[in-house]
């Protein structure tokens, strides 16, 4: 899982410069390159353009080469990706874009890369995932997608990703995932949602999502991101996936156990009487209205394990 989380260091362009074709690699990395040199082999099947300065992907980059199936753009200056810029490249199986500056990903823009197998997009500027982000990549089985400011995914945002495996959504801004944005990842057997804003989620979220399922939805105190614990669970309302942890139908993973709000723990959470507690709810809003409605309200909340 850590395979994407930093660019490799690269080695100096003096190095590199002149094993322009070594087993069919091609190599400009730290050469201070600022667009796509145009000297690439068409029988280039490794292109590592790391560590440069190259801010934008123009229609066509690729189009000349033949059979390339790794491409390496990470460490660059990329703001923009335009459609139609990985053209040509049908036989790539793995992209790095990570640690660029690209705050958007417009639909279209994986035109041409049917046979890709890993996209890494972490350490990015990526905000808002839109409907139509990913189409054209039907045999991904790898997003990363960590470390952006991704606050908000549209419905429709993940459609395509038949085979996707893994998708990482960690470190980044999330509040809310709206049910149906999982939809259709049929394959999907990671999901890692660490170090982002969240405190619930639906118990409709992951339907359609085979079992078992590994989530990963808390880390250690020590490992969160600057700024906060990251997700702090009203577990109240998790029943349901304590229910499929019990089942073993969830498998959460991770270095902690989800943290909860107040003083509950996460393995103190007892899920057999759910319906008992939601009449201890009703009850006590319904006496609050007559009776003393501080000490009602506290004893609910108590005995149903939500946050007042």
């Amino acid at each position: 899982m850590a395979e994407s989380l930093i660019c490799p260091s690269p080695v100096s362009c003096k190095d590199t410069h002149n094993l322009m074709v070594f087993s069919q690699t091609f190599v400009r990395s730290s050469c201070n390159l600022v667009e796509i040199p145009n000297d690439i082999p068409r029988d280039a099947s490794i292109i590592m353009l790391r560590n440069n300065k190259i801010v934008g992907l123009k229609n066509n980059t690729f189009a000349k080469l033949k059979s390339c199936p790794s491409l390496s753009l990470c460490r660059n200056k990329l703001t923009f990706v335009m459609p139609g810029c990985f053209r040509g490249l049908k036989f790539l199986r793995k992209l790095e874009l990570q640690v660029n500056l690209i705050s958007a990903v417009e639909p279209g823009v994986w035109n041409g890369l049917r046979n890709l197998k890993i996209l890494n997009l972490d350490h990015n500027q990526l905000a808002t995932l839109t409907n139509g982000s990913f189409v054209g990549l039907p045999l991904l089985q790898k997003l990363h997608l960590e470390w952006n400011k991704i606050s908000f995914i549209e419905l429709g945002a993940f459609s395509g990703l038949g085979s996707l495996s893994s998708l990482f959504l960690n470190t980044n801004n999330l509040s809310n995932i709206r049910s149906g944005i999982f939809n259709g990842l049929s394959s999907l057997e990671i999901l890692i949602l660490q170090h982002n804003h969240l405190t619930s989620l639906s118990p409709n979220l992951f339907s359609g999502i085979p079992r078992p399922l590994t989530l990963f939805l808390s880390s250690s105190a020590g490992s969160a991101r600057s700024g906060g614990l990251g997700n702090v669970w009203n577990c109240a309302s998790l029943c349901w996936l304590k229910k499929e942890q019990q089942q073993r139908s969830i498998n959460i993973k991770g270095a902690a156990e989800p943290r909860c709000t107040g003083l509950l723990q996460w393995k103190d959470i007892k899920c057999s009487e759910e319906g008992l507690l939601r009449k201890i709810i009703l009850w006590g809003y319904f006496h609050s209205q007559v009776h003393n409605k501080q000490m009602l309200v506290l004893f609910v909340c108590h005995y149903a394990f939500i946050t007042c």
